[in-house]
């Protein structure tokens, strides 16, 4: 027990003599509070935090017994001794199983009192160094998470940047070209102060806008992405999240030879999610099918709309039947991604989602691409689980509640 720390003492006896004799030893070393009855020293607790209950078993109205289980739902970090007779040293026994630190017999030795009392200060001071320190590990653990979520998305977004550039190349060479011809036909349409745009110059116009404004949206997708996410969520269209990463993911595609394609209905399919965490699920995915095929191929990402149940689903899995099971919508929105890869070996399918596993080199591969994204799901109260893999491809599903 710290030396600093004498601790707080509630004596709950009904017989004044025994009462204050307690207080009387104890009141030196420790802080103390007397109650007469079990229903007085349930108020004084919920005044006083104290440390350690001193209880007298019997006791008219609300026994020893029933004080102990009433002190225990409110406080069960409290350290609970009991007073006992010889008569009722079974019942103390007992008492113990309920929760109780120890017990002493009527008539009891000071010294003894004493020694349980520090004994049990010191395992509830113990018990709570031990809980901050388990506090202080989660804190830390919260900390790593969110800073290798961090690195993960800076990762992607690395990955995103590379194929983005090879991608504005291609508009941003036209708008060049088209806008040094159209200065060429403005030099020769200048008559005095008089500026005259010839047709083929306005179509060039028209080019140089449309190009641009395509280099904007694809910035603009790339911002959304980077920001980091507040955790607010909203009812939002999932296809306006898959159309949004199709064009984030689109420079890449076009550099690896890969056709994206889309299924979603035309109706929306709202569900109540983090806009931002949903977006890093989808571009993990996708990162994934597009490195599954090094020689080209299609990536399909997939919506619809799931009954209660899953019947809809003819590959449902065993992990959704049961997420399913443990939920109350009333309808989900699926959203799947399939790559025509080589699939994943046998060996590699049961350590997908353990952090760090990876299959890549260190430049390449974190390992937390898949863990983190199965986390984000389950923060969208959403399941993700492979489907199907295999020589023919590989196909990963996202499960959201509907709205």
């Amino acid at each position: 027990m710290s030396e600093n720390k004498k601790g707080s003492v509630l004596i709950i006896d009904d017989e004044l003599g025994p009462r204050e004799s307690i207080r009387i030893v104890l009141g030196g070393q420790h802080e103390c509070v007397v109650a007469e009855n079990g229903r007085h020293g349930l108020e004084l607790l919920e005044k006083n935090p104290v440390d350690l209950v001193i209880l007298d078993i019997k006791m008219p109205g609300i026994d020893g017994i029933e004080t102990l289980r009433r002190i225990k739902e409110k406080r069960p970090d409290v350290m609970v001794v009991l007073l006992t007779g010889f008569g009722t040293l079974d019942t103390a026994q007992k008492a113990i199983r309920l929760g109780a630190f120890d017990y002493l017999k009527k008539p009891f030795d000071i010294d003894d009192l004493r020694d349980v009392v520090q004994k049990g200060l010191s395992r509830k001071f113990d018990q709570e160094a031990e809980k901050a320190r388990v506090d202080d590990l989660e804190r830390i653990t919260d900390r790593m998470k969110n800073e290798m979520s961090n690195f993960d998305r800076m990762t992607k977004l690395g990955t995103l940047s590379a194929g983005i550039i090879h991608e504005m190349k291609n508009p941003l060479t036209v708008i060049l070209g088209y806008t040094q011809m159209i200065l060429a036909g403005v030099k020769q349409s200048t008559d005095g102060n008089e500026l005259k745009l010839s047709e083929k110059s306005l179509k060039y116009l028209n080019v140089i806008e449309k190009e641009t404004m395509r280099c904007a949206d694809i910035a603009k997708k790339l911002l959304e992405v980077s920001k980091a996410s507040k955790d607010t969520f909203a009812a939002l269209d999932i296809r306006e999240i898959i159309a949004n990463t199709e064009v984030l993911i689109q420079p890449q595609c076009s550099v690896n030879q890969i056709f994206i394609r889309n299924e979603v209905p035309e109706a929306p399919l709202y569900a109540n999610v983090i806009q931002s965490t949903i977006h890093d699920i989808l571009l993990n995915l996708c990162f994934n099918a597009i490195q599954a095929m090094t020689n080209g191929g299609k990536i399909v990402i997939s919506s619809a709309v799931v009954d209660r149940d899953g019947a809809n689903l003819s590959d449902i899995t065993a992990e959704e039947k049961e997420y399913m099971s443990r939920q109350s919508a009333e309808g989900y929105v699926s959203v799947a991604v399939e790559d025509a890869g080589a699939g994943i070996p046998d060996e590699n399918i049961k350590k997908i989602f353990e952090p760090f596993f990876t299959t890549k080199d260190g430049e390449t591969g974190t390992g937390l691409g898949l863990p983190l994204a199965k986390e984000k799901a389950k923060k969208n109260s959403g399941n993700l689980s492979l489907v199907r893999t295999g020589p023919g491809g590989t196909i990963f599903r996202l499960l959201l509640p509907k709205v």
